[in-house]
């Protein structure tokens, strides 16, 4: 098993969650943009909540398919437009704006199978079932779940954008 990741501290905590598990797993560093793997790699592609910050949705599932296998599965989990997730997305993405004088990005509908067949289509993939589930967001309060996902990828990105580079810790993200 490969797992690619642009942030070296998730990649460190998958290695130390697969170690622990007894689980077989390299781990490299790259952009979902351009995976750093061959051609036909895999039978299985899954993106837990990853390929839907691709700044090009059509290109990441462009290059999904071109390290899946002919008969290959891909599984893809996104965000509904809803619910708590997707307000602090709207609220970060307004936050950057004003502090970058960019508009916020537009984000794709990647829950939505009708944005997604014809973009997974043109990318050589089908689109074959999608299920909406719900995770529970859990947290003594409202304070509480934020400063528990301070060291989120998320969180770690919007910093340096609103504060400048990080300094090095114990992961070695800046």
């Amino acid at each position: 098993m490969i797992g690619v990741d642009g942030a070296p501290r998730l990649l460190e905590v998958a290695g130390q969650r697969a170690r622990a598990q007894g689980v077989m797993l390299e781990v490299r560093q790259g952009d979902l943009l351009a995976l750093p793997v061959d051609n036909a790699a895999f039978d299985i592609v899954l993106s837990v909540f990853a390929v839907i910050f691709a700044p090009d949705p059509g290109r990441a599932l462009r290059e999904i398919a071109r390290v899946l296998r002919t008969s290959g599965r891909v599984l893809l989990s996104a965000w509904v437009p809803a619910g708590p997730i997707d307000d602090m997305l709207a609220a970060m993405g307004r936050i950057i704006g004003r502090v970058t004088g960019a508009p916020p990005p537009q984000r794709f509908a990647w829950s939505d199978p009708a944005a997604l067949a014809p973009l997974a289509a043109g990318a050589g993939l089908m689109l074959m079932r999608t299920t909406r589930a719900e995770l529970p967001i859990r947290a003594t309060s409202p304070a509480a779940y934020v400063a528990a996902q301070s060291e989120h990828p998320m969180a770690l990105a919007v910093r340096e954008i609103l504060h400048g580079p990080m300094p090095k810790h114990r992961y070695g993200r800046r």
